[in-house]
């Protein structure tokens, strides 16, 4: 393919020194400086007739050379990535995280306090309502009432009066005459002798007495009036009460 070159003068001015920049420094007298710079003017002339063959070399050519860019443009890059490794700071290291727990602001004293008062609410509340409940009128729990019983009145015992009984006089040790010798002393006090007479057996050594049961009261009278005429033995009162006499006085031995 012909060319054609052409060749042009460029006047180059030197560029200023720092010594510009500063107005205690003198300004040295910059010279001029030409360069010869020969610039080359190419004329592709296309043929008349491209075979396909090298349109396909030509486009084959074209995808090589932009892969190699894409290509030199990746290395650039991880050049650049390992670089910038290089020259960064370390990382810091990582602390631990630590929790900061802080104590309540309330008094541990405070809070048992209301807790009893809460508790000693909730019971004396639970002790009203029982007592309330209690309190109510419950009709189908009414008590009938119980009848008393009435005391029976004991009879007051009246004083013994020797005119009041009858008595029977035996003769028990024996001797004549001992049980109208008694008959006589009994009516003397006062006292109603109904009968006279003898035991079965003389075996009485001291005078018995003997009453029906409810009389014991004139047991004490008789032993009042005979203990200073007679030696008194053993009194009862196991006299039968279908008898006919109220009293027995069984004169002994002596």
């Amino acid at each position: 393919m012909p060319s054609k070159r052409k060749a042009a003068k460029k006047e180059i001015q030197p560029e200023k020194s720092a010594q510009e920049e500063h107005p205690r420094v003198e300004e040295s007298e910059a010279k001029p400086v030409t360069q010869v710079v020969e610039v080359v003017e190419e004329e592709i002339v296309p043929s008349a007739e491209v075979a396909p063959s090298q349109l396909e070399t030509l486009e084959e050519n074209e995808v090589v050379e932009n892969k190699s860019d894409v290509m030199d443009a990746a290395k650039e890059e991880v050049r650049k990535e390992m670089v910038d490794e290089l020259f960064d700071e370390p990382n810091a290291p990582v602390l631990p995280e630590i929790s900061v727990h802080k104590k309540s602001a309330v008094n541990p004293l405070i809070m048992w306090v209301l807790i009893v008062l809460v508790v000693a609410g909730i019971t004396g509340g639970g002790l009203y309502i029982i007592i309330q409940k209690s309190a109510l009128p419950l009709p189908f729990l009414a008590a009938e009432p119980t009848p008393t019983p009435m005391p029976t009145p004991t009879p007051t015992p009246m004083p013994a009066k020797r005119e009041d009984i009858s008595i029977q006089v035996l003769n028990g040790g024996g001797t004549p005459g001992a049980a109208g010798k008694m008959k006589k002393l009994l009516e003397e006090k006062g006292y109603t002798v109904a009968d006279t007479g003898n035991t079965d057996e003389y075996t009485y050594e001291k005078t018995e007495i003997l009453v029906k049961p409810g009389k014991e009261a004139y047991i004490a009278l008789l032993e009042e009036d005979l203990k200073d005429a007679y030696t008194l033995g053993s009194t009862s009162a196991t006299l039968s009460s279908d008898g006919s006499y109220d009293a027995q006085v069984i004169v002994g031995k002596e």
